[in-house]
């Protein structure tokens, strides 16, 4: 049996979630590299393109993320979208990881001075006409803020635009629709492509920098990628992108190939050096030598995957293979072995046997997450966790978000959720959580379960009809994934009018694929007596 020290003046008994990339030196000094390389080139240079090629679990996402504290300190933008696997070929709001990364633009220009503030209004308002606002804000909602008020000079946008009648109406509509298609319908994808292009390059001359971070393109479909080149192509340095992507001959690498300026950084498995300083770090032992033993069984089973190596401890703790004594930890790597076999173990499937020797209302809080998508709003959360009646003898709460907040406590500290960094929504930590979460369900489960919520969120979701068209997609998602079990001849007439609403405005948007999805799940539910 071997005993070691956990660190300075026996620290408690709790694995330490690293903050800090071993074994990763090389990788960050390209990235580093590139950045500043870009800082350095003129205005009128084409943005810099970053793809990061690895298997999940590598760090891709964690290594991108070592360029934002340089990003801010240089006065700049480090923002970020991610795909989502579960909403690959199927239902989801139109361009929602684009959309999710200029959300964060606006939010931290909002955060900014005043003129700040005023300079990106006017600089998009006198580029972008209100006619072509409408089809740009059912792509990007969040730009609405910005340049979709009516205000119309510095004095007023002085008063921060929120603060004003005429914004406050404009936040009011989000979400509403234009009475006619006609103007939108054809070439609409192209006009769409052409205003981003505009719009990027806009906020790319006003001269801070912007890093923009889109994670997992894989699951990009042929409609986003068009987006993410036209992109691409308006962008002006000083902005950059970072694409992660798994290995595979992805149609969007085609596009990057166009880019003369891109830089390619493949991450492999750590090395047995880099194992043994990431046990030592996660367990705080002082010496990495003094954990060898385990370092080295580690090593074997996780193939030195930095993601699997941080379960396969936790999972050793869980099971007291792996125990905090007097002295600090203790292990026996002859008794590890003895019950887990020497081979790579499956990490989703050790993920979920942890989810499942969880509380109950954990359990349930990962099945809606993982249920509605990698990322869900806090109001949402709270809302289902109540009508799922997931808190019977729980905390009595009467506001969902605070609720929500509550319900995902054991999950954040067992390091499977976290709150978003605008403290509105919850995530997933890793793809891997997200799909052991929904392997909580089993596969006949799931159908039953999507249509319970989307049934749960239709007729709970605020009754003002500007806050349920905020949560359409979210609410037709759900009903699209369960809509086998629609029975009822209310319920039949209701679901094809929200995928009615669903498609319209993804044709607005001009995302042609979702819209097609949609109206034929509508066109679907509907008999001949229903079109009279």
């Amino acid at each position: 049996m071997m005993t070691m020290s956990a660190g300075v003046n026996g620290s408690p008994p709790y694995l330490l979630r690293s903050a800090s990339l071993i074994g990763r030196s090389a990788e960050e000094s390209m990235l580093l590299n590139s950045y500043f390389a870009s800082l350095s080139m003129g205005q009128d240079s084409t943005a810099a393109v970053i793809l990061i090629h690895g298997d999940s679990g590598l760090g891709k996402t964690k290594l991108a993320e070592t360029l934002r504290s340089h990003v801010v300190e240089d006065d700049g933008y480090f923002i970020r979208g991610k795909f989502d696997q579960l909403s690959y070929g199927s239902a989801n709001r139109p361009y929602s990881a684009i959309a999710s990364a200029f959300a964060e633009y606006c939010s931290a220009v909002e955060q900014r001075s005043q003129e700040t503030w005023i300079e990106v209004a006017m600089k998009l308002r006198r580029e972008i006409k209100e006619e072509e606002g409408k089809l740009l804000f059912e792509a990007i909602p969040s730009l609405r803020k910005i340049i979709g008020c009516e205000c119309n000079n510095a004095e007023d946008l002085m008063h921060h635009c929120h603060s004003c009648d005429a914004c406050q109406h404009v936040e009011e509509e989000e979400g509403t629709m234009p009475e006619s298609l006609e103007s939108f319908s054809e070439g609409g994808s192209h006009r769409l492509n052409y205003l981003i292009k505009r719009v990027v390059s806009v906020i790319s001359s006003i001269g801070d920098p912007i890093v923009c971070l889109i994670d997992d393109i894989q699951w990009a479909n042929k409609t986003e990628m068009d987006v993410l080149k036209a992109l691409m192509v308006g962008a002006l340095n000083p902005f950059m992108f970072i694409f992660t992507c798994r290995p595979g001959n992805h149609p969007f690498l085609k596009i990057t190939d166009e880019f003369g300026g891109k830089t390619e950084i493949v991450l492999q498995c750590l090395s047995r050096n880099s194992i043994r300083e990431l046990v030592a770090e996660i367990l705080r032992i002082d010496n990495p030598n003094d954990c060898t033993s385990l370092a080295n069984y580690i090593s074997r089973i996780t193939n030195g995957n930095p993601f699997f190596i941080r379960q396969q401890i936790s999972s050793l703790r869980d099971e007291g293979l792996l125990r905090f004594g007097n002295d600090g930890w203790i292990w026996d790597v002859k008794e590890i072995e003895e019950i887990h076999d020497d081979v790579l173990e499956d990490v989703v499937i050790m993920l979920l046997e942890k989810m499942k020797r969880l509380p109950p209302l954990t359990q349930q809080v990962l099945k809606i997450c993982a249920s509605i998508g990698s990322k869900i709003d806090l109001y949402i959360l709270g809302l289902l966790i109540r009508e799922t009646h997931a808190i019977v003898n729980g905390p009595d709460i009467d506001d969902n978000v605070t609720l929500a907040k509550t319900a995902i406590s054991v999950s954040s500290r067992e390091g499977l959720l976290s709150v978003t960094p605008n403290g509105k929504g919850v995530t997933f930590t890793h793809d891997s959580v997200y799909e052991a979460a929904y392997s909580l369900l089993e596969p006949k489960e799931q159908a039953p379960y999507h249509f319970k919520l989307g049934q749960i969120l239709d007729k709970n979701v605020c009754p003002n009809l500007m806050q349920k068209q905020k949560y359409l997609f979210t609410i037709a998602a759900q009903l699209a994934r369960g809509n086998e079990f629609i029975a009822d001849e209310e319920d039949r007439i209701a679901t094809a009018s929200i995928f009615l609403s669903a498609g319209e405005k993804s044709m607005l948007a001009s995302a042609l694929p979702e819209a097609h999805f949609f109206f034929g799940k509508g066109i679907y539910f509907l008999r001949e007596d229903d079109w009279t």
